[in-house]
Formats: C-alpha cells, structure tokens, sequence
C-alpha cells in the first residue's frame, strides 16, 4: 500500500524475500523453474521418506495432527483452538503439542500464559482452550513430555506438524490454502516450493492427509471430497469485536503476521471505514518498550480513538500496553459449514 496510511516496520530481509517470491510466480525464468523442480523433488522425496518411517502412534491415545503446505498464514493456530475447545464441549481432554515460534526457549516446557518466554500461538491457545500446551523446539522431546502429562483416552493435538517425522500421528488434517475444482472434487494446488517460493512441499503431498481442510467463503460452493479420495471439511472465519467497541472514528491496525494484508481488510469491513494507520510488524513480534512508545507517538499524531490487533498479538501487546488509546483485540471464530473434522475420531457429526 503506497498511501501513507502503512508503517511497515518488518525487517528488511524477510520482505525482500517475499517480494522476490512474487517476482517469480508472476514471471518465472527458465532457470528457476528447472531448479525449483530438482530441489521440490528432493525435498519431497526426502519428506515422504521420513514420513514413512514413523513409530506406530499409541493405541491408549489419539494424536491428531493439524498442519498445511503453505508457510504462515492459512489458519494453524485458530483450526487447532477450535478443535480443542469443539473436544472440551464434548467432554475431551488431552494436550497441544507446538513448537513456539516466536520464542528462544529451546527445552520442552508447559507453557505459562503469563511467561512472555514463551511462544505467542502457545501462549494463546492456552488462554482461549483451557488446555495444557507444551512447546518444543525439538518435537519429539515436546512428544515425551505430551505423554507424560496425559491419560490414556486423552487426546494430543500436534500444530503445525503435516512434515514432523518425528512424533507418530492417528490423523494427519491439511489445510489447503489455494485449491479448484475437478468435477465436483478438490483438486489441491500449490506454489513454488522452498527456496523459490512460500511452499514446503507440492499439492501431490496432499494425498499423505487423513482428510483436507479448506476455507471458503461461498457456502454454496462445499466440495465433499479431495481428487485423491479424502474427506473435505470446510470452514468459515467470522472476524468479531466485543459489542458496543466498534470505533466510529480514526482508528489504527497493528499486528505482526506472515500475511497481514487478510487481517486489515478484515478490519477494515468490521467497522465500515478505512484505518488511519496501519503497523506491520515481523511475524511473532516479541513487542518492547520502543515499540510501544512509538504506537503512542502514531496514534497521538492520527488522533486514534482505538488500536486494533490480533488475538495472538493482544496476548504480548496487553502486558506491555502503556497508550491511553484503548488496544481492542479482533476475535476470530470458526464456523463448519458441514460436519466438523472431530467426527474421524469421536464419531459425533454435529456442525
């Protein structure tokens, strides 16, 4: 956005490869193609390889793991709080299992929602599921610890997990981020593959999933099953803010996100005008003193009467919060338009 409503505040390294990523899907040399081809084919041999080998999951326990072929941004973190809270209204329990971007701790640990040590997702899915979550930069270790704190007919939720090899799985769920259709069936699509584009693997790795998750945004339009065979569960976001705190006036949108342009149109629609401001900062912004200091300085310059901000954001932002301008957080809800993924499991198929 060239209007001078947006501070992009991101470091420079990470926006100079996202803008050469575009460069390329738009026009592709010759030599790029032939490289992301051989580099995709190792990559994904070598994933299918460990996928492969696998220890056998438990039979006293459900793993179910939550993961996408896309980096950041297709709904990780609020499909995993949705299932968990979906299988505490049923009466289950169990464990999220997450590697805790965002944070330097390396060890295995139950995460406190008051540690800013730990990872923002983390942090945030403990405080909105009631769950215990454990973070691991090493899975399996975070996998060891998961079992202990568990009982059997417990339930282990794995985010972020499609290409972990490391921990054993009952259900691999996907969610596809860009997909057509074939006849009436999703047919899985995908970009340039790493190095070459946001992609960890090709959309032919679709068909190791239990069953495929897409977002859609015409409930008319419900594909039931993949062209390889699985089971279509489609979900809608619905982007809300407490009643009554809808800004009427100049109001800002900060967030630290792989992909922040959905989070301000969103934000956007929700209150019927265009912000004054809108912050970006890096993915899984840690959020210090300065940073503060300099959203009191931009909302005081643009007369703001609220901030807005994304939940996992809210939770780092609100500790540290020192602006008399209020900080409102944008909740976000699911809705399954059709069964709901926990029936693999539960065998319950209410929507």
């Amino acid at each position: 956005m060239s209007d001078g409503r947006l501070v992009d505040l991101r470091s420079a390294g990470p926006r100079m490869v996202l803008e050469q990523w575009r460069r390329w899907e738009e026009s592709t040399p010759p030599w790029v193609r032939s490289l992301e081809a051989w580099t995709g084919r190792r990559s994904a041999s070598w994933i299918a390889r460990r996928a492969a080998a696998r220890t056998r999951p438990p039979l006293d326990r459900i793993i179910v793991s939550i993961g996408n072929l896309r980096i950041g941004g297709t709904g990780k973190t609020p499909v995993v709080r949705d299932i968990a809270l979906r299988l505490g209204e049923q009466g289950r329990s169990g464990v999220i299992l997450c590697r805790g971007y965002g944070s330097d701790r390396t060890a295995p640990c139950i995460v406190d929602l008051h540690d800013r040590a730990c990872g923002d997702e983390a942090r945030l899915l403990v405080r909105d599921t009631g769950w215990a979550v454990v973070q691991a930069a090493d899975r399996k270790a975070g996998y060891r610890l998961a079992e202990r704190i568990t009982a059997p007919g417990d339930i282990i939720l794995l985010e972020d997990g499609f290409q972990t090899a490391a921990v054993p799985r009952h259900y691999d769920l996907l969610i596809v981020d860009r997909w057509e259709l074939a006849e009436g069936k999703l047919q899985p699509l995908a970009g340039w593959t790493l190095p070459w584009g946001p992609y960890r693997e090709s959309a032919a790795a679709a068909r190791r999933a239990a069953a495929v998750l897409v977002e859609i945004t015409d409930t008319s339009v419900i594909p039931l099953e993949t062209v390889f065979g699985q089971k279509v569960y489609s979900f809608v976001r619905h982007v809300e803010l407490a009643p009554g705190s809808r800004p009427t006036g100049p109001y800002g949108i900060v967030c630290g996100l792989a992909r922040p342009e959905g989070f301000e149109q969103s934000c956007e629609r929700l209150c019927g005008h265009p912000p004054a401001v809108m912050v970006r900062f890096d993915d899984h912004a840690a959020y210090h003193g300065g940073d503060v200091a300099r959203l009191r300085r931009l909302g005081e310059e643009h007369r703001l009467d609220a901030w807005l901000t994304t939940a996992k954001d809210g939770v780092k932002l609100k500790s540290v919060w020192s602006v008399a301008t209020p900080l409102l957080e944008v909740g976000l809800e699911l809705t399954w338009p059709g069964p709901h993924p926990t029936e693999l499991w539960t065998g319950t198929t209410g929507a």
